[in-house]
Order: structure tokens, then sequence, then C-alpha cells
């Protein structure tokens, strides 16, 4: 009950709605919501440096990530853990979900391809690159151990349901891209590229199979549990 929280997203207006709801809730006190850059935490965490080493302050008891580390250039994944593991108290908890399947990219990348009439744009994110037990190198080399809760490297289904095909699917379904398209409008020889990938999402979706009789569309994720801790004696 006397827990303080400090939570985060990606999308500053995510964080101001948040930051309403713990109001509304009576938790201002209590919950912080602040803008956090996982490739630079020890600003966050106002880390002390000592000589060439650093020293965070023991306060953290758990750290959370929903789904984000994959946003980090695969370069950038370790140095971020290594920062987690200096917030976290000594026995202080990681507890992180990764994409082990994300065909949901896959799929904007056809779409894109198609409504430019060429290859695609790169994939924004190397999405699985945490997924098929590749982070536990990772979590070791970053100082972490294994809990022993079962929960560790559990893969679970996520039906992602992005809503009726002929609405507002395709742009959940092309997120990811939507800035690249945004951009790629603006050039004469790309007009109209919103209306061709749209057209073309729906056609994809279709063919992949990610269309039912209701004309719903639900793309079959999957993503895997990490469950690792600071060492008690470190």
């Amino acid at each position: 009950p006397n827990a303080h929280v400090v939570a985060s997203d990606n999308s500053s207006e995510e964080r101001e709605r948040a930051i309403r709801h713990a109001q509304a809730q009576g938790l201002s006190a209590r919950v912080s919501i602040e803008p956090i850059d996982l490739a630079d935490l020890h600003v966050f965490a106002h880390l002390a440096e000592t000589g060439e080493e650093l020293e965070a302050c023991p306060a953290v008891d758990v750290v959370t990530c929903s789904l984000g580390l994959f946003m980090l250039p695969p370069s950038q994944q370790e140095g971020c853990l290594r920062g987690i593991h200096a917030l976290l108290k000594p026995g202080g908890v990681l507890v992180a979900s990764v994409w082990e399947q994300m065909p949901l990219l896959t799929l904007g990348a056809a779409s894109i391809g198609k409504a430019l009439g060429r290859a695609s744009l790169p994939l924004p994110y190397a999405a699985t690159s945490l997924g098929g037990g590749r982070a536990d190198s990772l979590l070791c080399a970053a100082g972490f151990v294994p809990t022993t809760c079962r929960a560790h490297n559990a893969v679970h289904a996520l039906p992602l349901r992005l809503g009726r095909h002929c609405t507002d699917a395709w742009l959940l379904g092309l997120m990811a891209y939507l800035p690249a398209i945004a951009e790629l409008s603006t050039r004469p020889e790309h007009s109209g590229v919103f209306a061709r990938a749209r057209a073309a999402f729906d056609q994809e979706a279709a063919l992949a199979g990610y269309v039912n009789s209701s004309e719903e569309v639900t793309v079959p994720l999957q993503w895997r549990m990490l469950c690792v801790r600071r060492p008690i004696d470190d």
C-alpha cells in the first residue's frame, strides 16, 4: 500500500491519459508518469558516477516492461538491460514481455509493398529479436539470473483483434508504418498511397486467412514472458 510507482509510455498522449487516470483515482502522490528513455536509463534513475562505475539509488523492487524492448536497436538492448539491472535492489525482479511471433509487421510490409508497387519499406523494428529464448544470453550478460517461477520463457497466444476490415483495422495493422506512409504521401509520385495501402491491407489480410465470416480482422500474435532477478548477493 505504500509503494511508489513510476510508469511511462513511448506515446505522449498515453502518458497524459495515464496522468489523468491517476488523478481521477486519487493516486497522484504515489503514481508518477514520466518520459523514460530506454537507451539512457541512468539519467532517469539519478545514477551517481563513481570512477568508472555507476551506482543506482537502491530503491526499485520491480521493473516491468510490456513489449517495449524490441523498439531498441539490437545493439542497444544489452545496455538497456544493464541499466535496468542497475536500477534494481539486490533481489529485485524484472518482468518483461517480448514478441515471439509478430506477423502484423509482415502483413504491413506486404501491404506497403503492394501500395508502392515495389519492394516494401524496411521493417521498423526487429520485433522478434528477443524471442525464441534469445533474450537469455543478453539477460545473463547484463547480470540477471532466472527466477524460480515457471513463468520465465513461457509463450502465450495473443489474438490481436483489429476490428472490421472495412473500417479502421488497416490503421492499427499499419500503425508502425504510418509515419513513413505520411512522408511518402507528400511526394507527387506517391499521391494516393494511403488509399492504396488500405486496399492492399484488406487484400493481404484476407489472403493470410485473418478475416473471418463477420469480416473482422484477427492477427495471431505470440509473446514470451521473461522473469529474472538481480542476484541477492550482487
